[in-house]
């Protein structure tokens, strides 16, 4: 079984100035959390049991809070963040 992924309105948004390698990691790791959401190897728990942190990045290093929703079997993207990687 696999849940179905969802981008809300302004998670759609923060994707825009993602480069193509870290769109991929993004849809690559929400993907892998679809899978199972709650299993700790692909997401992270917070406070709030339905609401988990997706890593992602190539070029960046990026979190995606997704809203689990058990009864439809969708993850609901609601926030995009993430920092470039300095050269050091």
């Amino acid at each position: 079984m696999s849940y179905e992924v969802e981008y809300r309105q302004n998670a759609a948004a923060q994707i825009k100035p993602l480069t193509a390698a870290d769109f991929l990691s993004l849809t690559d790791a929400l993907r892998f959390a679809a899978r199972d959401p709650f299993d700790d190897t692909h997401s992270q728990p917070t406070a709030d049991v339905h609401v988990r942190r997706v890593d992602f990045g190539v070029e960046v290093i990026g979190q995606a809070s997704v809203f689990v929703d058990p009864e439809a079997e969708t993850l609901r993207v609601f926030d995009i963040r993430w920092s470039e990687l300095t050269a050091g």
